[in-house]
């Protein structure tokens, strides 16, 4: 058993063991490394497809609740008022015309005046052949 100890003791005093056990020690060391690193932008892209799957989450929560407003009688009734003018029995309707318009509407009406009576003298103008 002597002879086993002391056997055993001079292959691992031995320099090129020695060397051989810490490349070895060094390899397993950077296949750690290499894994960890790998895990954590394994982590990092999880995290990120887990918060693109919740907001996939909340669009399509939102757009359901969008699809059963459109289906309702809510919408259909205030689709009703707003774009075929439509109004419950009893109802009454009042627009309000801003200034801004009655003054516009006002000043287009007196041009069109003014360019009708200018384009019938023309026209009789013309008849007539006078320049």
């Amino acid at each position: 058993m002597a002879k086993r100890k002391k056997k055993f003791v001079r292959i691992f005093s031995s320099k090129l063991v020695l060397f051989l056990l810490i490349i070895a020690c060094a390899g397993l060391a950077k296949v750690t490394i290499e894994k960890y690193i790998e895990v954590s932008k394994a982590k990092a892209t999880l995290k990120g497809e887990e918060k693109k799957v919740k907001e996939n989450e909340e669009k399509s929560k939102k757009l359901e609740e969008m699809i059963n407003y459109f289906q309702s009688k809510e919408y259909l009734e205030s689709i009703a008022r707003k774009k075929l003018n439509l109004v419950k029995p009893g109802e009454k309707v009042i627009y309000v015309i801003p200034e801004k318009m009655e003054a516009e509407k006002k000043e287009s009406q007196t041009k069109n005046n003014n360019q009708n009576k200018r384009n019938f003298f023309e026209k009789v103008k013309e008849f007539l052949r006078i320049k």
